[in-house]
């Protein structure tokens, strides 16, 4: 029987306080600690696997019941509100050592409810201790920072130890109250760590910073973190799921590194400038988020590679929904963007490409402008010539943008299939190898080649050939491969100018290898003009819309 028995307390959960600030909470019971005191192991000298930290603010009774434990030899801790992290970290050094064989390491350290004041790291080293649990009672136990620390801290230190639970307690950084210094709720350097229910509120730096590999952060609050946002992700292969990141500034969220998962979260209202989500990392999946009202923008994709955005909701947010910058070969599909550009009407894109982002694959979006007063710019938008070889296919651009729904300023895009495009937004284009025995440069005018491989283009100089088949969109060195857009507009089409195009006319090949003209009776027309051109040569370069070859 537990010597406490007779005090009438034999849970875990009865170890709690009154709470009397609002972020405390009245009677939240354990969750995940042994049922009855009996279970906790005795003695420190003989290492128990679980130890009980008693904050400073538990009613009296608590802590004397506590000392009443104390002296009956079981491990138990009372704080005295100044550097409470002496006492939790005295606990954790009184858990089984994880480097020992056969293993027995790790274990279980309870908080009660109450605030904890730390001023100095609470350590979770590497190898002695692996395995090792943190557990509270909600968001009534509380690891306070005090005012004018004004140093260096990581309130929760995981320096190395892997397989590690942080569950169930609130961190509050008190930033306010802070001039100087790094500081963080939990800094994780190490592997399998996770962190479950918890809250981290207004850090001076970063709530959760998360190296190694494969760490968990789910159901958690991440709220009001100063100077370096909510949380930091590096390394390899870290998750965040179903966690609220709230009002952080730079960003939410910002993942570093490789082969994230971040999944199902609510990232809202971070204030000026500041991001929802920053991806500088590459092959990161983010999927199924909220992300709303972030001032600087809701997901910013920079010097990234094959990441997978997918079936987000991203509205509301100051700047773009979605900008991608020197980023390639990512998915953007199945999203929902709307009203985007709230801090500028029309100056941010609900999707924006930019600066060398290539090989893109937009898809299946449904993009819209909305009712509010300031709407985004452009539904999509590829601004830059050096944006290369992008595809935007199946969207749903039913009143996407204030200026247009679709913009594309880039280089060999593949436009097609969406819904409220303009005619003129098409772009198709297609690889095939180019055996004229010689370079082609964008603008060629080519032919389909009879070979039996069907794959080939050459140029031709007999005018109005049948088998124009449409314009080089690209260089293509001979015997290489290279892109040929066979409908839509382009704006490079070579032309000769001896008989007269005006706006409208058909144009067919030439007598000059890699020339369009205007189309005589007879001829295969694979264009139309959109531009005129009547100089007697060569040289002309026009807008015009390919179309499917036909006689006329």
């Amino acid at each position: 029987m537990s010597p406490l028995s007779g005090g009438g307390i034999t849970k875990l959960s009865e170890l709690e306080i009154d709470a009397d600030k609002d972020w405390q909470a009245k009677k939240i019971d354990n969750i995940g600690a042994p049922d009855s005191l009996d279970d906790v192991g005795k003695g420190v000298g003989s290492l128990a696997a679980i130890c009980i930290v008693v904050a400073n603010d538990a009613k009296a009774e608590v802590k004397a019941w506590a000392t009443t434990l104390q002296t009956a030899g079981y491990p138990v801790w009372v704080c005295d509100g100044v550097s409470d992290q002496v006492e939790i970290n005295a606990a954790i050094a009184a858990l089984p050592d994880a480097t020992s064989w056969p293993p027995t390491g790790g274990g279980r350290i309870i908080l009660s409810n109450g605030i904890f004041y730390i001023n100095d790291a609470i350590n979770l080293n590497l190898g002695i201790h692996d395995h090792t649990t943190i557990s509270g009672q909600g968001k009534g136990t509380v690891l306070y920072v005090p005012n004018n620390v004004n140093a260096d801290l990581n309130v929760i230190n995981i320096n190395g130890a892997t397989y590690c639970t942080i569950e169930n307690l609130q961190i509050f950084g008190n930033e306010a109250n802070q001039t100087a210094g790094n500081q963080y709720g939990v800094y994780i350097h190490d592997s399998y760590t996770e962190i479950i229910h918890c809250r981290v509120l207004a850090m001076r730096t970063v709530g959760i910073y998360c190296y190694g590999e494969l760490n968990i952060i789910t159901h958690c609050q991440v709220k009001e973190c100063n100077l370096g946002g909510g949380i930091t992700l590096g390394d390899d292969k870290q998750e965040v799921s179903c966690c609220e990141l709230v009002g952080n500034r730079g960003f939410n969220l910002r993942a570093n590194g490789t082969h994230h998962l971040i999944n199902n979260n609510f990232i809202i209202g971070s204030p000026t400038d500041a991001l929802g989500i920053e991806c500088l990392g590459d092959d990161i999946t983010i999927q199924g988020n909220l992300i709303y009202s972030n001032d600087g923008g809701g997901i910013y994709i920079n010097s990234s590679d094959r990441n997978l955005i997918v079936n987000n909701f991203v509205t509301r947010n100051g700047k773009e929904g979605i900008l991608l910058s020197t980023a390639n070969d990512c998915l953007v599909s199945g999203n929902y963007f709307q009203s985007n550009s709230q801090k500028t009407a029309t100056t941010y894109d609900n999707i924006r490409l930019t600066s060398d982002s290539n090989y893109n694959t937009v898809v299946e979006n449904i993009v819209r402008k909305g009712t509010l007063a300031n709407k985004p710019r452009y539904g999509i938008n590829i601004d830059m010539a050096t944006c290369d070889k992008n595809t935007v296919r199946l969207n749903n651009l039913y009143n996407a943008g204030e200026t247009a729904n679709l913009n594309d300023g880039g280089t060999c895009t593949i436009i097609k299939d969406n819904i409220d495009q303009e005619i003129t937004d098409t772009k198709d284009l297609v690889r095939v190898k180019n055996t004229s025995g010689g370079a082609l440069a964008a603008g060629d005018v080519v032919i389909l080649k009879s070979v039996a491989a069907g794959n080939e283009i050459t140029t031709t100089t007999a005018q109005g050939d049948d088998k124009v088949f449409g314009m080089v969109a690209e260089a293509i060195a001979d015997t290489a491969y290279g892109l040929v857009q066979v409908a839509g507009k382009p704006t490079a089409l070579k032309v000769n100018g001896t008989t007269d195009i005006a706006i409208g006319d058909l144009l067919g090949t030439f007598t000059a290898a890699g020339i369009a003209m205007k189309a005589a009776a007879g001829d295969m027309a694979f264009a139309i003009a959109l531009e005129a051109y009547i100089t007697d040569d060569s040289l002309g370069v026009i807008d015009a819309f390919i179309m499917s070859p036909r006689s006329i």
